[in-house]
């Protein structure tokens, strides 16, 4: 796979946008799931 053999650093100072989308995705994610164990 392409993504493989580049370094993740050059990917993301090349396409900062799609680090930061799954950042906040990934963020999300644990937020609602840490809502539902404390909150449930």
């Amino acid at each position: 796979m392409v993504f493989y053999r580049l370094p993740i650093s050059g990917t993301v100072a090349r396409h900062p946008h799609v680090f930061a989308a799954c950042a906040v995705i990934v963020g999300l994610g644990a937020g609602l799931l840490t809502g539902a164990l404390v909150g449930g």
